[in-house]
């Protein structure tokens, strides 16, 4: 067997030690002794064996006290640790899971414990305590402020006593490896009944539970563990009669979830690849006490740490939250611990934190602990009809912007972003036989590892040679014009997926055949030219904002943002209003750069200062500056006007009697907005001719199906 030595060397611990086992003689006593004075009805004092009973009442009071009497003490046990397993730093400013050893062991209070270590083995350190927590600042008297020990262990025989007692971890050095079966020998210490996954009995786990004083256990998948009270676990036994048996359930459906959320994430499942998952469990510590009062909190030394509540505790170990995902406050700890880009591969919301809860619905279901798609928190089975009607309706939108016009406006935006990705992943499944979440995955492990790629709609097409906009743009998610040109190469997607309701007994029911042949294929606004004038022949922009990404120019009436928008110009302020500078009408002119075949227009409004309508104007002239509009013969092609009531609709289309060929657009400017003075200001309003400011936020042109541009 060989050993890592670490960069660190002590010589005067270069001696080799003989692991003779732990004997009466290798005890040293600090401070204090066992007077028997400790008073409970499940805890005695053994006063043989030499104990500093100091902290006793405060030990009793938390982290509780073992029976010293009654409760087994181990001579001599081994216990080995894996250094082979690495820390996996996840990111810049991204910790994974700290190395962390469980033991399987108890420290009692007050009770000197001793730890051979190998030669040549280094950087590890003892811990007695779960409790990291440190409540100096918000000590209320449930616990000591410091509730844990630490000593640094070094090769051959080392001693810790602490007076608190606890359960036994072993740190490792983040930076230390070495092999596979490292063995530590522990002497004067207690068992704690742990529940491995995979490796304990069920019915011999709960019956060594119940009869153990030892206070503090843990559950243990590969994943995660669960630092958690016996007297918990006793209340469970008496309430669930199948609670024993549904440990295994418990703990497996919790090591899927971080899987799931490790590929969502895109870590490499392979521990040699170059991009591995955690191999250190996550861990859930329940404390009597937090910082700031807290419910939970998250810190990188310990991992996830919970009050010990009733709410809490089902949130981790009844089968029943755990089957139904109904666990948010404590899944929202770990999403957020690994999701340092939410917005992710595809721009969309909340990408990283319901993507994978969905996903495990769908292992629940196949597996038989949920026979229905759970709400994950977000009122997922009553909302899903009201974003699969926004998807049908036969209109542009925003989602983006939308969302916020609709009741309950919270669950109904999750709702709506996570939708549109399980229609894609079912899409790739269904129409496409490849297995559900695979480019999701893929392109979350592209971006992790720093791998360049297109964006996520432009992966979309490429991987299933089709144009997505179609989907995209019933679900009102933006599409740049470069993006659309990109597309048009692939045939329109021709299946109504937006349709598709993972809710139904048949979720391709509704999904029919879609008709490209009146498809709108907006004109790439990539080379188009566009200014705005006013009746003056002066430049007409506000600008009068200190930073140029704020100034409201004509520009961005071509940027696909449906957040920023032109304004006319505004003076600066002056008696609590701006005044516009001439008359009415303003002008926006545009020069496409080409001729092209447009079957019409389509417009965003802006600000609540919204345009009531405009004019649009193409002319036969050709070969100006856009700065001579004025010079030229402009004929009229389409009358715009809109009302207050149409203004909740972001996005409209305008379709052309007939289509229309033209380089040069004009769109005129003749009518106040549709902006309402308040109630007795209808004065100022006027003399500062508020009404004639014009915003709006986007102005493209369109064709159908078989022309191009």
């Amino acid at each position: 067997m060989r050993y890592l030595v670490n960069y660190i060397l002590v010589a005067f611990l270069g001696m080799s030690f003989l692991f003779s086992g732990c004997e009466a003689s290798d005890f040293e006593f600090d401070s204090g002794w066992d007077d028997n004075a400790a008073d409970s009805s499940r805890v005695t004092v053994d006063t043989v064996q030499g104990i500093d009973v100091s902290m006793y009442e405060k030990a009793r009071l938390f982290p509780g006290l073992v029976d010293t009497a009654s409760e087994r003490r181990i001579a001599d046990t081994v216990v080995y640790l894996d250094l082979s397993r690495k820390y996996i730093q996840l990111g810049i400013m991204q910790e994974g899971p700290q190395s962390i050893y469980s033991s399987g062991l108890y420290a009692g209070a007050g009770e000197l414990v001793t730890v051979y270590v190998p030669d040549n083995v280094w950087g590890l350190t003892v811990q007695v305590g779960m409790h990291t927590e440190d409540l100096t600042n918000d000590n209320i008297g449930l616990r000591e402020p410091i509730a844990y020990y630490r000593k640094a262990l070094y090769p051959g025989k080392n001693t810790v006593r602490f007076s608190l007692g606890g359960y036994l971890w072993v740190l490792r050095d983040q930076d230390v490896e070495g092999d596979a079966d490292v063995p530590l020998t522990f002497c004067n210490v207690y068992a704690a009944p742990d529940f491995v996954l995979g490796k304990t009995d069920v019915r011999e786990w709960e019956r060594k539970v119940k009869a153990t004083t030892v206070p503090w256990l843990e559950l243990r998948g590969k994943n995660v563990a669960f630092s958690v009270e016996r007297s918990q676990l006793d209340l469970y036994f008496s309430q669930r009669p199948d609670f024993a048996m549904e440990m295994e359930a418990c703990l497996a459906t919790w090591d899927e979830m971080l899987e799931t959320i490790y590929r969502t994430q895109g870590f490499d499942k392979e521990s040699d690849a170059a991009n591995p998952q955690p191999m250190f469990p996550n861990r859930f510590v329940f404390d009597v006490q937090l910082r700031e009062n807290k419910s939970r909190r998250s810190d990188n030394e310990q991992g996830m740490m919970l009050v010990r509540t009733a709410s809490l505790y089902d949130d981790l170990l009844n089968i029943d939250s755990v089957a139904d995902l109904h666990f948010i406050n404590v899944y929202s700890m770990v999403a957020e611990k690994y999701s340092y880009f939410y917005n992710g591969v595809t721009g969309w919301e909340d990408e990283y934190f319901y993507v994978p809860l969905y996903r495990m619905n769908e292992r629940n279901k196949e597996i038989g602990l949920e026979q229905e798609l759970s709400d994950m928190g977000i009122d997922f089975k009553s909302t899903v009809p009201v974003a699969l009607s926004y998807a049908e309706a036969d209109t542009s939108k925003w989602m983006s912007s939308d969302l916020y016009t609709a009741k309950e406006e919270a669950n109904r935006k999750k709702s709506l972003y996570l939708l549109p990705r399980v229609q894609i992943a079912e899409y790739e499944n269904h129409y496409q036989d490849k297995p559900k979440w695979d480019i999701y995955d893929k392109l979350s492990h592209d971006r992790r590892v720093g791998n360049d790629y297109e964006g996520f709609f432009r992966e979309l097409c490429d991987r299933y040679q089709v144009d997505f906009t179609p989907f995209y743009e019933h679900w009102g998610m933006s599409v740049s014009g470069s993006e659309r040109e990109y597309a048009s190469r692939y045939p329109l997607l021709d299946k109504q997926i937006w349709k598709i309701n993972p809710l139904a007994e048949d979720p391709f029911e509704d999904v029919g055949q879609y008709e490209t042949s009146s498809f709108r294929y907006r004109a790439n606004r990539s080379a188009w030219k566009i200014a705005a004038w006013d009746s003056e022949g002066r430049e007409n922009e506000d600008k009068e904002y200190k930073s140029e990404s704020d100034w409201k120019t004509a520009d961005n009436l071509l940027d696909g943002d449906p957040y920023s928008y032109w304004s006319s110009y505004l003076s600066p302020w002056s008696g609590g209003y701006q005044d516009s500078p001439s008359e009415l009408p303003y002008y926006v002119v545009i020069d496409m750069g080409k001729e092209q075949v447009m079957d019409g227009f389509y417009y965003a409004n802006g600000d609540a200062r919204c345009i009531s309508g405009f004019t649009l104007q193409t002319t036969d002239a050709s070969g100006f500056g856009l700065e001579q509009h004025g010079e030229q013969e402009w004929s009229t092609v389409y009358v715009l006007e809109q009302t207050v009531d149409g203004l909740l609709k972001n996005e409209q289309f305008i379709d052309f009697p007939q289509p229309v060929t033209a380089r040069y657009l004009r769109l005129v400017f003749d009518k106040p907005n549709l902006f309402m003075p308040n109630e007795g200001d209808e004065e100022n309003f006027e003399n500062f001719h508020k009404d004639r400011q014009q915003m709006f936020s986007e102005f493209g042109t369109f064709f159908i199906n078989d022309k191009t541009i």
